[in-house]
């Protein structure tokens, strides 16, 4: 884990990806090696705000591994994974027929 962290700077969860465990072991085992980043003193971060389900989505393209890419989309207020795609890059095709499959199920976000 410390490798993976000191030659790639990855994060917690892609390191526990990378070794088959979850984010929280990562993020104990980093803990205890003092290679956590600081998160501030007293920060506050939220990246949940909407109060009412279906008003916002965020979507993400994380690469995983070389050609590997999975592409999220989550409601902005319950975290609730709206549509996943593994594809073997970041394409506009693919995230538009992701979007159209979301939509077609659950309607489109305010």
């Amino acid at each position: 884990m410390l490798d993976i962290r000191d030659k790639q700077g990855y994060g917690c969860s892609k390191i526990a990806f990378d070794v088959c465990c979850s984010s929280s072991t990562v993020h104990k085992y980093l803990k205890v090696h003092g290679q956590n980043r600081p998160t501030g003193i007293g920060s506050r971060f939220r990246s949940f705000e909407r109060k009412h389900a279906n008003t916002l989505w965020q979507m993400d393209h994380t690469m995983m591994a070389k050609n590997i890419w999975v592409l999220q989309i989550v409601d902005d207020h319950s975290m609730f994974i709206v549509g996943a795609r593994v594809m073997s890059g970041p394409y506009v095709d693919q995230t538009i027929d992701l979007l159209k499959e979301c939509f077609s199920d659950l309607g489109m976000p305010e």
